[in-house]
């Protein structure tokens, strides 16, 4: 497999809400604004991931790589900012679904 690390899923988490592990073979397209660096778009057989920042190309690539374990949205109750402004940003993360798991977890809860 030589030095290049491939990962069988990746965890989708927002600041507020309920994670996602999604296995890569569910992905279909990634969709990116033109280089900008500013938005991705994963669309899967059964949901899209809207992913909101900035310097996100190399994120990108590293989904398209399947080299990415986890993509984070930057909650500021628990980091300050990162000082290097040409690192990768993840200002928000909006996850559309037919059955989110905020939906599914409060389901649990409740027993």
């Amino acid at each position: 497999m030589g030095s290049e690390m491939c990962i069988r899923d990746r965890a989708i988490r927002p600041a507020n809400g309920g994670w996602e592990r999604v296995t890569y073979s569910y992905l279909l397209r990634i969709v990116e604004d033109g280089g900008l660096g500013t938005q991705i778009c994963l669309v899967y057989t059964f949901m899209v991931v809207i992913i909101k920042g900035r310097n996100l190309n190399a994120v990108a690539d590293a989904i398209d790589a399947e080299s990415c374990l986890f993509v984070q949205e930057y909650d500021s109750v628990r980091w300050q900012k990162p000082a290097d402004a040409s690192a990768p940003f993840i200002d928000s993360i909006e996850i559309h679904a037919e059955r989110p798991a905020d939906e599914l977890a409060a389901r649990g809860a409740a027993g």
